[in-house]
């Protein structure tokens, strides 16, 4: 009896925690969306980050950071001193797959996220499928074995920004813009 309710406390810590868990991760993406068009050193005391690198070019400012997760690529696309680009790159190591779920599953039942987009290529089987939904995409990654050559994405907007969650040959990145990619507007 004593063992049946240790194993229940247990079941329901983990339960508990990876809801915690990908909230906060979707928290956390969002929470670093939320420094686009803001100045660099809004973003670093807004997350608690150093910048690991900084390059200039031709007057724009690039700058890296680092935490647990992800690297953070942030950039002007104007020489005006304002967060114009947010690229988050998955760390080599990591179970992308589960943090794509995570944060693609949870932007799919938030009422505040718009589906936009969504595409699966898979080079190995000649898959291919556009303006896809996740209930019509989880099938075919869960049935592929290998997803060494596969690439999956799934963009939401999400209160004035659009998310982009991808992941392309198991590299997991997520890029955080103002505006569509054109080819995505010409659909």
């Amino acid at each position: 009896m004593k063992n049946y309710k240790q194993r229940s406390k247990l079941i329901f810590f983990f339960s508990l925690y990876s809801v915690l868990n990908y909230s906060q991760t979707f928290q956390e993406v969002t929470k670093i969306g939320s420094f686009y068009g803001k100045t660099f050193s809004e973003l670093e005391q807004g997350i608690g980050v150093k910048s690991i690198d900084t390059e200039i070019k031709f007057g724009i400012e690039s700058r890296a950071y680092s935490n647990q997760t992800y690297s953070i690529l942030v950039s002007e696309t104007e020489d005006n001193d304002l967060i114009g680009s947010i690229l988050l790159l998955g760390k080599k190591g990591l179970e992308h797959e589960n943090t794509w779920y995570s944060l693609v599953k949870y932007a799919d039942e938030n009422q505040e996220c718009t589906f936009i987009d969504g595409f699966y290529g898979d080079k190995k089987n000649a898959i291919y499928k556009y303006k896809i939904y996740l209930k019509d995409m989880l099938p075919l990654l869960r049935a592929n074995v290998d997803l060494s050559e596969t690439v999956y994405y799934l963009i939401y907007k999400y209160r004035n920004l659009y998310y982009h969650f991808c992941i392309v040959d198991g590299g997991f990145m997520i890029r955080i813009e103002k505006n569509l990619p054109k080819q995505i507007n010409a659909k």
